[in-house]
């Protein structure tokens, strides 16, 4: 069921303010990790990959919503790196710790602060995350915690320092020619999830359109039911049930595609994301159609590693049945992605 903006302002109105906050000390309290920190998360996600495995393989990574409290952890680390969310047992230990420690970072890669200002996010994924984030607050607070972030604009909007952008990196060299499909049905692709649900309702024109001009075109997108409903009516959309990270991985690692779709819509959460999925979609075999915003534009080069068009349904329909008519186009786009792709790989430092 779909929430009216209204409602949605009401509810974040009964929100704490200082939940809507970033730690009060984020900038007098900015440190670089390095292989000694001790890195906490919850779960396994493409953060956790992008952003410091891919930097420190060799560093001490504790999965909070699986590991059993061990003050041990903590015995000769250069700092403390929450990504995103940490359990709350290990956060009291941090709290019981707080002095011994010599440092304790947040890295956000989302406006986690602000979720709630942003109606166009599916409600029980808002409601969940801010929650999470307003119950730790305080004592990010009382333990003096730094912020690192994910994105030029969440630096921008939390006023913080060009130096605490880390920039998502890839954690694999990738094939610098492309794997798409030489003989079976050229295939294009959305992996959008839950939290994209406004991109994955506006493409279903586009892919109609494109589908109307190339009836031979295969499209696969991510999504369950509502997704299966919503495109019931496009014969040549497969959707495929949304997975865990390891097999995200490991799918995306192995398909043979040709053309990757990346839309951002304006909304003020989208304008503070990353461009992990230009790694997404090289790492598919694919060549990526992006939105032309700030975001893309960070790591993409329009006709060079991939094509940037604006959010006009008809340039989508048309660039991408150009891209889909012109192999020789797709694979010297894929192929300059690509040594990109491995260029920014071979850097493993916390600020490149």
């Amino acid at each position: 069921m779909k929430v009216s903006p209204y409602i949605r302002s009401f509810i974040s109105s009964l929100w704490p303010s200082q939940w809507q906050r970033v730690p009060f000390t984020s900038l007098n309290n900015l440190v670089c990790p390095d292989e000694r920190s001790v890195f906490f998360h919850f779960g396994d996600t493409p953060t956790l990959h992008y952003y410091w495995k891919s930097r420190f393989p060799k560093a001490r990574y504790i999965d909070t919503s699986s590991h059993c409290v061990d003050a041990s952890v903590l015995s000769n680390a250069s700092m403390v790196v929450i990504i995103r969310h940490i359990g709350s047992d290990w956060l009291q230990l941090l709290k019981e710790e707080a002095t011994a420690l010599p440092s304790v970072t947040l890295f956000l890669d989302d406006d986690i602060p602000g979720i709630l200002s942003d109606y166009h996010l599916p409600l029980k994924y808002v409601l969940k995350t801010a929650a999470r984030y307003g119950r730790n607050i305080a004592v990010f607070n009382e333990i003096k915690a730094g912020v690192l972030v994910a994105s030029p604009g969440l630096a921008e909007l939390y006023r913080l320092p060009e130096t605490a952008v880390v920039a998502p990196k890839p954690m694999q060299p990738y094939a610098s020619v492309s794997r798409g499909a030489k003989d079976g049905a050229l295939t294009i692709f959305y992996h959008g999830t839950s939290s994209h649900m406004r991109e994955i309702r506006w493409l279903h024109d586009i892919i109609e359109g494109v589908s109307a001009r190339l009836p031979g075109v295969v499209f696969e997108l991510f999504g369950g039911r509502k997704v299966s409903r919503l495109y019931h009516d496009v014969k040549s959309v497969r959707v495929v049930r949304p997975m865990p990270w390891k097999s995200f991985f490991k799918y995306t690692s192995s398909v043979n595609y040709d053309i990757g779709l990346a839309p951002l819509l304006d909304s003020p959460f989208n304008a503070c994301r990353s461009h992990v999925k230009y790694f997404d979609i090289t790492r598919a075999g694919g060549v990526g159609v992006y939105s032309d915003t700030s975001v893309f534009r960070a790591a993409i080069e329009d006709g060079i590693n991939g094509v940037l068009v604006e959010n006009k349904e008809q340039r989508w329909i048309d660039t991408i049945c150009m891209l889909a008519q012109n192999t020789n186009l797709r694979c010297q786009l894929f192929s300059s992605a690509a040594k990109n792709v491995n260029s920014l790989g071979k850097s493993r430092g916390a600020d490149g």
